[in-house]
């Protein structure tokens, strides 16, 4: 019986991973859900489900889900990641500062960590702080259209509208279907 329980189990956190693929979150949800209900001792069934979760813009849900998975000695970078996201999106922008900084702590090499960290500066109005941010997003992957494109927010905010244009046209020149960036 147990043998069975975990096949399908299995088969059904396969078909949610398929329906992410093909982001068909709304389809993935009660799948993810299931499966971490009946393990929740697995932290890719809790992190597959939260990321789910706010990505469909359940956001308290996704917060719940994650519940106190960060009270442990070593949190994983992926976890800060993910609770720093939902905390961006709660508008706890000084919470999820400190989350990203716990994950730099881990490992700065990561685009997608820098460019997190920028997202956190602007909203908290640290244009200089969140410019340093992307500048090393850039250094890491120049071919980052989000960093360049956060570069022009930050330094918008630093009324530096020469080098806000031209960080803007480098984001459009990288992906020119990034509407912001034009806005910008």
């Amino acid at each position: 019986q147990e043998a069975i329980r975990s096949t399908e189990r299995e088969n059904r956190w396969m078909l949610a991973q398929s329906y992410l693929e093909a982001t068909r979150l709304a389809d993935a949800l009660p799948l993810l859900e299931s499966v971490y209900e009946e393990w929740p001792e697995r932290d890719d069934f809790r992190s597959e489900l939260a990321l789910c979760q706010l990505n469909l813009g359940l956001i308290e849900e996704a917060h719940e889900t994650l519940g106190e998975i960060l009270t442990n000695e070593q949190p994983r970078q992926g976890d800060l990641l993910l609770r720093a996201a939902i905390e961006y999106r709660r508008n706890h922008f000084a919470e999820g500062l400190k989350l990203l900084e716990q994950a730099e702590a881990i490992d700065s090499n990561f685009a997608g960590l820098q460019n997190q960290v920028g997202l956190m500066r602007l909203r908290l109005r640290q244009p200089q702080l969140a410019e340093i941010a992307f500048g090393k997003a850039i250094e890491l992957n120049a071919d980052d259209a989000y960093a360049h494109l956060g570069l022009a927010s930050a330094h918008i905010l630093s009324r530096e509208f020469e080098a806000a244009a031209e960080s803007a046209l480098h984001a459009i020149g990288l992906k020119f279907d990034l509407a912001l960036a034009h806005y910008q």
